[in-house]
């Protein structure tokens, strides 16, 4: 209770000024420095170092109670956007505080069911309902016939894990059983901790959470997920590897703001364990998971400080699936080997035999960076965003 009271407090007017203080003075700080910064210590454009600088700011020093009161939900969001493009909202409610919206049309015969990030305490931002409705219409325009199934999810503090879980479990649940759409026609979708809550659902698949809460599904023998990616996913709460160091100024996240997120995503006295954190989940896992989806795109920013992590993950998904394939897993569905190529920081590449999972890391870009530009308003297409679509297309 003393914990809520604190958050409670923090949204109130006298509480806001310092924090409004901090963030002008960021931004003044940086637009005097960063002309005079080497290019290894900033973000690479003068506008982009400028933008960082103050989305740091914000993350690092607003509560989760503060982001939320002083942003609209995720629904309203979406129904914004979907107005501003001459779209009928259509919504569907989930129950149990969760709901999901419709991007493109709902008898499409593909959906990706897609999972917003946010450090699971800020809703949707405009940049992430831009970027699922930009991606539509660009698989849409590749003749790909898909449309995307947004979840809203409750955000913590309102409720910890395992809840998000259970409420994206219940999506899908909702179109294999209520829509009566076939496994191989859905892909599932999410950025950053929408990442982890897309590998959260895969685990849960192949090796059901032990919290009641969380229904178990069954995809059925033999059956799979046409797919899943994984964009710049939040798979490791801790924050010890290089990259947070090396990649402090040319990110927009903070240390101070993932610990922020994580502990109240957690909650008071809630434990860590796989599904939360994928990380801690062994090549074994999965292993189980390969039989639960046919392939995987996981997608991280060279320049954002998640990504030795991202990196160690990308090794250890793709050491489970070629497990899988040892085990004699692929020969139920015949699905070869496929290659991958994960660009590297020299902008050079590395090609190696790989199966059903693509690691692909952009030089230089930051977390997210696809939906971030959105929020800043930032209008050129960059190669990590062309990756992604290029993956989705060849699949759809």
């Amino acid at each position: 209770m003393a914990t809520q009271k604190k958050e409670s407090d923090d949204v109130s007017i006298l509480g806001l000024l310092p924090v409004f203080l901090k963030i002008t003075l960021a931004l003044d700080y940086r637009l005097l420095i960063s002309p005079f910064r080497g290019t290894k210590s900033k973000a690479r454009t003068y506008r982009r170092d400028v933008s960082y600088a103050t989305l740091r700011s914000i993350l690092s020093n607003l509560s989760a109670l503060q982001g939320q009161r002083l942003t609209p939900s995720t629904t309203q969001i979406y129904e914004r956007i979907a107005r501003a493009r001459n779209t009928t909202p259509t919504s569907i409610d989930l129950g149990a505080g969760a709901s999901a919206h419709w991007i493109g049309p709902r008898s499409a015969k593909h959906v990706l069911l897609y999972f917003h990030g946010g450090g699971y305490i800020a809703a949707a931002s405009p940049g992430h309902m831009k970027y699922q409705f930009d991606l539509q219409r660009a698989l849409s325009r590749s003749d790909c016939d898909v449309a995307i199934l947004s979840l809203s999810y409750t955000l913590a503090p309102g409720a910890t894990y395992p809840t998000q879980l259970a409420q994206a479990v219940s999506a899908l649940r909702y179109l294999l059983a209520a829509e009566n759409r076939a496994p191989e026609t859905v892909l599932l979708g999410g950025d950053s901790a929408g990442g982890n809550l897309a590998c959260a659902v895969l685990l849960h698949l192949a090796r059901a959470h032990p919290d009641q809460s969380v229904e178990p599904l069954e995809l059925g023998e033999g059956r799979r997920l046409r797919g899943a990616v994984l964009i710049s996913p939040w798979v490791d709460f801790a924050t010890g590897e290089e990259s947070f160091e090396r990649n402090k100024e040319t990110d927009y996240l903070s240390i101070r703001a993932l610990d922020r997120a994580s502990s109240t995503f957690v909650g008071l006295g809630g434990k860590r364990d796989m599904y939360c954190h994928p990380s801690e989940a062994e090549s074994e896992a999965w292993r189980d998971v390969a039989g639960k989806v046919d392939e995987i795109l996981i997608w991280g920013g060279g320049g954002e400080i998640l990504i030795d992590g991202i990196r160690k993950f990308a090794g250890i998904v793709e050491k489970g699936f070629d497990l899988a394939q040892d085990a004699g897993v692929d020969k139920e569905t015949g699905v070869g080997s496929k290659e991958v190529e994960a660009e590297v920081g020299n902008g050079g590449k590395e090609g190696h035999r790989e199966k059903r999972v693509k690691y692909v890391e952009t030089p230089r870009m930051a977390h997210e960076e696809m939906i971030i530009d959105r929020v800043l308003r930032i209008k050129k297409r960059e190669r990590g965003e062309a990756e992604i679509e290029s993956w989705l297309s060849s699949r759809l």
